[in-house]
C-alpha cells in the first residue's frame, strides 16, 4: 500500500514540475539536452538482530501533572432572530347537516335529518327531525310509531345579552297488544297517541362582565294531549344569577314557579314554587358547597339542605366527595306517561314526590381511565310504582308509597387505544317500602357496556352495546301473589362505512339474542330487529 501512496504523490507532483520548467523556456519550445539515468552502487547488507531492552529496576519513575486554569474572555455576537412560519393545524371537518335513512326487520322505516345554518351576524339556526316505526306482524297490533321535529335558534345581541329559543313536536303512537291474555277483548280504541309540544325561550349573558355576575331568565311551556281527551299544560318560569366572589367562588340564587293544569273529565291544578341558594368555596385541594332548597305547594313548605364536600387526595387521580341534597318534583301526567306509555289516562289525583339524599364516594382520572363510585341513601315520599288496573288489565295505575333506597352506582371509561373507547355504568338499588311488598315494575339492577371504534382513516366506525336489567316484579290480581318477570339481556352492534367523505352505508342490529322479556306485564318485547341504509353528511 505504501508504494501506491508514492505513485499518487508522484502523479500529482509531475504536472507541477512541468509547469515550472515551462516558465523558463520560450513559449511552446522545449529542448532536450541529454537523457539522464540514475544508478545506485552495490552495498553490503548489515545483519541486525533486535532484542527487547532490559528493564531498569533500580528506580521507579513518577510523573506529576499540574494544570493551571486560565480564564478566556469569549465574546458572542447577538443572535439574529427571524420569524419562522408556523404550520397550520388541520381543523376537524365541519358539516352543516346530515341525513340518515334506512329500512329494517319488523317492517321498520327509519329516517333522521338535521341541519345547522352557519352563524351570520351573531345569529344561528337549526332544524332536526326523526321518524321510527315498527310492525311485528306475528302478533296482532304489536307496533309503534315515533315522530319528532324541532327548530332552535340563538342570537347574540352583545356579551351581556343572548337570546335563545327552541320548539319541538313529538307524536308517539302505542298500541295495546297484550299477548298473554288473548281471550279477552279490549273495549276501546287500541291506539294510544301522545302529542307533546314544547317551547322554551331563555335570556342570559354569554360573556363575562365587570361585575362578575351571570344571569338567566327562562320561560318553558310543555303541552301534552292524547286521543283520550286528556290535556295537560305545564308552565315553568325560572330566574337565576351567579355572583363570582373573588373570581372563583360562585354564589347562586334561583327562583322558579311551576304550574300544572290537567283536564280530562275533571280539572286539576298543581302549582309549585321554589327558592334555591348556594355558595361554593374552591381551594387548591378541596371545595365546599352549602345552601338550601326551599319549596312550597298548596301552602305546604319543604326545606332541603344542600351540602357537598370534595377533597383531592391525589390531584385529579383520586377525589373523595360527600354531601346531601333534596328536591320536590311532580307526579303529573307528562312525567308518569314518559316512564310508562301504557299508563291509565285517567289519573285520580295530581301529587308531588319529595326526595332527600345522602351520598359519598370517589371519582377521578388516572392515565387513560375515568371512574366514579358512589354510595347513597334516599328517602322518598310518594314514589311511583305500577300495577295493572283491576278492570282494564292492559292499563297501569301508579301506586305511591314511602320508600327508602340504598344505592350503589359505578362507572368507568377508558381510551383502550387510539380510536377505541369503552364505557360501562352500573346501578343497584335496594328498595325498602313502607306498605308495598315489592317495587312493582321498577328494576333493581341496571348494567351497560358500550364500545366505540374508529379506524385511523376515519372510514370505518364500529359500535357495540350490552344492556342487562333484572326482571321486574308484578302482582297477580287473581291470586294476590308476587310474579317475577324475566330479565333483560340485550346485545346490539352497528357499523358505518364511508365510501366517500360525505357518503356512508350503515348497519344496526338490536337484540341479537332475541330477548323478549316483559318490561310491562302482558307486553312482550320485540326481539331481534335491525336497520340498514345510507348516511349522508351535508
Amino acid at each position: 500500500m505504501k508504494y501506491v501512496k508514492f505513485i499518487w504523490i508522484f502523479a500529482i507532483a509531475l504536472p507541477l514540475g512541468l509547469t515550472a520548467q515551462q516558465e523558463d523556456l520560450p513559449s511552446e519550445q522545449i529542448e532536450v539536452v541529454r537523457s539522464f539515468e540514475a544508478r545506485l552502487l552495490d552495498s553490503e547488507k548489515l545483519p541486525i538482530n533486535p532484542g527487547p531492552a532490559r528493564l531498569d529496576t533500580a528506580r521507579e519513575l513518577s510523573y506529576t501533572y499540574q494544570l493551571n486554569p486560565r480564564p478566556y474572555a469569549i465574546s458572542y455576537s447577538d443572535p439574529e432572530i427571524r420569524p419562522i412560519a408556523m404550520r397550520k393545524e388541520t381543523l376537524p371537518d365541519f358539516y352543516n347537516g346530515f341525513l340518515r335513512m334506512g329500512y329494517g326487520v319488523l317492517n321498520s322505516p327509519l329516517m333522521e335529518v338535521g341541519y345547522h345554518f352557519n352563524e351570520h351576524n351573531n345569529l344561528s339556526l337549526g332544524v332536526s327531525g326523526r321518524h321510527l316505526s315498527a310492525n311485528d306482524k306475528s302478533v296482532d297490533d304489536k307496533r309503534f310509531r315515533e315522530t319528532h321535529g324541532a327548530v332552535y335558534g340563538q342570537y347574540v345581541v352583545s356579551p351581556d345579552l343572548t337570546i335563545a329559543a327552541d320548539a319541538s313536536l313529538d307524536v308517539e303512537d302505542y298500541y295495546y297488544y297484550p299477548v298473554n291474555i288473548q281471550e279477552f277483548q279490549i273495549d276501546e280504541n287500541i291506539l294510544k297517541r301522545y302529542t307533546n309540544f314544547k317551547a322554551e325561550a331563555t335570556l342570559f349573558n354569554s360573556g363575562r362582565n365587570r361585575h362578575d355576575i351571570d344571569y338567566f331568565a327562562s320561560f318553558k311551556l310543555d303541552r301534552l294531549t292524547d286521543n283520550r281527551a286528556s290535556r295537560e299544560n305545564n308552565v315553568l318560569l325560572h330566574f337565576g344569577g351567579t355572583r363570582w366572589m373573588g373570581g372563583d367562588h360562585p354564589l347562586k340564587l334561583e327562583i322558579g314557579t311551576d304550574f300544572t293544569n290537567l283536564r280530562d273529565t275533571l280539572t286539576r291544578n298543581l302549582n309549585n314554587f321554589f327558592l334555591k341558594s348556594s355558595f361554593t368555596y374552591n381551594a387548591d385541594r378541596f371545595s365546599a358547597k352549602g345552601g338550601f332548597n326551599l319549596s312550597s305547594s298548596d301552602d305546604e313548605f319543604y326545606f332541603f339542605p344542600v351540602v357537598e364536600l370534595n377533597y383531592r387526595i391525589s390531584g385529579q387521580s383520586l377525589i373523595a366527595f360527600a354531601g346531601a341534597d333534596g328536591d320536590l318534583y311532580k307526579n303529573n301526567y307528562s312525567n308518569l306517561s314518559s316512564y310508562n306509555p301504557f299508563i291509565n289516562h285517567r289519573l285520580d289525583t295530581l301529587g308531588n314526590t319529595t326526595r332527600q339524599k345522602i351520598f359519598a364516594g370517589i371519582r377521578g382520572l388516572y392515565k387513560r381511565y375515568s371512574y366514579s363510585l358512589e354510595f347513597s341513601y334516599q328517602k322518598i315520599e310518594r314514589m311511583a310504582f305500577y300495577l295493572p288496573n283491576e278492570v282494564r288489565w292492559y292499563l297501569f295505575d301508579p301506586i305511591f308509597d314511602e320508600t327508602q333506597i340504598y344505592s350503589l352506582q359505578a362507572s368507568i371509561g377508558a381510551d383502550v387505544f387510539e380510536g377505541f373507547r369503552l364505557q360501562s355504568e352500573f346501578t343497584y338499588n335496594h328498595f325498602n317500602n313502607e306498605s308495598l311488598s315489592d317495587p312493582w315494575h321498577v328494576p333493581s339492577l341496571i348494567w351497560s357496556l358500550t364500545g366505540i371504534y374508529r379506524d385511523v382513516g376515519d372510514r370505518l366506525h364500529l359500535r357495540s352495546s350490552l344492556f342487562i336489567e333484572t326482571g321486574v316484579k308484578t302482582l297477580d290480581r287473581a291470586t294476590g301473589e308476587t310474579e317475577g318477570m324475566k330479565g333483560l339481556f340485550d346485545l346490539n352492534i352497528g357499523a358505518d362505512y364511508y365510501i366517500a367523505e360525505n357518503f356512508a352505508v350503515f348497519l344496526n342490529v338490536q337484540n341479537l339474542f332475541n330477548n323478549k322479556r316483559q318490561r310491562w306485564v302482558n307486553y312482550r318485547g320485540y326481539g331481534i330487529n335491525g336497520h340498514a341504509g345510507l348516511f349522508i353528511r351535508l
